[in-house]
């Protein structure tokens, strides 16, 4: 069975939706990662179609996401340790050193190869008689 937007954005408005809420930001998250292969799908799905974890199974994924948590934790430590890199700070020389009065005007750019239709400002529409196209 395959939910539509509108079924899961629904059920995601009842009180008692937090574990729906949960697992499907954790497999949006998971489906966005290359690392979650076909067949880690295919075994998630077979969880879902048994109905149950097994305890086994249970205790050795809370031992690997502890595992992961430590690790994004260390990555988080590592990152805001990290000293930037001061950037030197380049004046442009188009305000030092320009010549004063020098404007460019671009209303006088004509595109290679094709001749302007008008010269004005305004716009002007065709004049077809009423009734020919």
């Amino acid at each position: 069975m395959k939910a539509s937007t509108n079924e899961l954005l629904l059920a995601l408005r009842s009180p008692s939706s937090g574990w729906l809420a949960a697992l499907i930001c954790a497999l949006d998250e998971a489906t966005q990662d290359p690392a979650f292969t076909e067949h880690q799908r295919d075994l998630v799905r077979g969880l879902l179609d048994a109905g149950s974890v097994p305890q086994p199974v249970a205790i050795a994924a809370n031992r690997r996401l502890e595992s992961f948590e430590e690790t994004v934790k260390d990555l988080q430590t590592y990152l805001l340790e990290q000293q930037p890199v001061p950037v030197p700070v380049v004046a442009p020389k188009s305000t030092i050193f320009s010549t004063p009065g020098t404007v460019v005007d671009d209303m006088w750019t004509m595109p290679l190869g094709r001749a302007p239709l008008s010269r004005s400002s305004s716009h002007s529409y065709p004049s077809v008689p009423a009734g020919i196209v």
